[in-house]
């Protein structure tokens, strides 16, 4: 049984205190252990956190480690743990074999989880997070790879990962997406190397909101106001998503004057998607806008900065339309709009 009270300690935080209170002797030669079969089996452990005023609840808990030691002669044997264990009615588990006591520190670890609620645990981050997370449940199954190596350590994750029923919002509780269902596959992730390469995403009932305020200000502050600029060195970020499919989604626009624009029912693909230079990707977009129809068909350029597609308007209202349009001195207040033609925008020589 586990209480953290609401001056920040545990039950236990007198015997941390007083086994740290010593001094070290810088002298002592490293204590050296070797572990076999260790093992527990249908854990339980009850958390009482009185400071958010939550409990939380670990059943079924297994735990395995065949054999860990530090001893010369057996620190280049891999390591074989087991975590297993359900956290307030998520599954969880990790397994793996890992070096943990040579010099590349080398381990593969296998992750599952499924339905973990975020917003449960996000409360525990220890730094304050600039947006908001309402709601929101995780699974995944991933591996990660770790070596100690030289000049920058490897870290790889693939596998894949899915969020449903999540909910994002700024700081002051604007929302800034909402998505129903969403799984991406992690082709190659190496964030030491900015290295992001995604095989499939989906997006299910994904609803952006934009909604610009006053002096400029708009919901999307709270993603960038402490963003430090990049370093002149920084390795350049390589994103790559092989394919994304859209369905049942949207994106809703509102300009400082209220003026909303809704682009509804928004399906299709991107695919090839770089954001260094690589042969453009493609795009086969459709949606409902204004009571009628968008489609865009054609070639985007991430890295460059470029699309070159056909675009076709169908009976769209045109008095939505404004709310993307400069200040007028007058206002349309009835009328459709057909269009079929070559749409080129090109924002990389901005």
């Amino acid at each position: 049984h586990i209480v953290r009270t609401a001056d920040r300690r545990f039950n236990f935080t007198d015997l941390l205190e007083r086994y740290a209170s010593g001094p070290a002797d810088p002298k002592a030669s490293p204590a050296r252990f070797s572990l076999s079969n260790i093992g527990v089996h249908a854990g339980d452990i009850q958390f009482d956190d009185q400071l958010t005023k939550a409990n939380h609840h670990i059943e079924q808990l297994e735990l395995g480690i065949p054999f860990i030691a530090n001893l010369p002669s057996d620190t280049d044997v891999f390591v074989q743990p087991l975590l297993s264990l359900r956290v307030d009615g998520s599954p969880l588990r990790i397994d793996g074999h890992s070096k943990p006591f040579t010099d590349t520190r080398e381990a593969v670890m296998h992750f599952q989880l499924d339905q973990l609620d975020l917003p449960r645990y996000l409360a525990y981050v220890p730094v304050p997070l600039p947006v908001a997370v309402p709601k929101g449940r995780l699974s995944g199954d991933l591996e990660l790879h770790f070596a100690q190596t030289r000049p920058t350590p490897q870290l790889q994750l693939t596998g894949h990962l899915q969020l449903d029923d999540f909910a994002l919002a700024s700081n002051r509780g604007e929302p800034i997406l909402e998505l129903g269902h969403g799984r991406v596959e992690l082709a190659d992730v190496q964030p030491l190397l900015s290295r992001y390469h995604l095989g499939a995403l989906q997006l299910d009932r994904a609803q952006l909101h934009y909604t610009q305020g006053a002096s400029g200000h708009s919901n999307f502050d709270s993603l960038t106001t402490n963003s430090a600029p990049a370093a002149p060195d920084a390795t350049p970020t390589d994103l790559r998503i092989a394919s994304l499919a859209l369905t049942g989604s949207a994106l809703h626009y509102t300009d400082a004057t209220r003026h909303k624009l809704d682009l509804d029912d928004l399906h299709g693909t991107l695919q090839g998607l770089s954001l260094l230079p690589a042969p453009a990707g493609r795009i086969d977009l459709a949606a409902r806008l204004g009571g009628g129809a968008l489609s865009t068909k054609g070639t985007l350029d991430l890295a460059a900065g470029r699309l070159a597609s056909r675009l076709g308007i169908k009976q769209v209202d045109v008095a939505p339309l404004q709310a993307m349009a400069p200040a007028m001195a007058a206002q349309v207040t009835k009328g459709k709009l057909d269009a079929d033609g070559q749409l080129q925008l090109d924002w990389g020589k901005a």
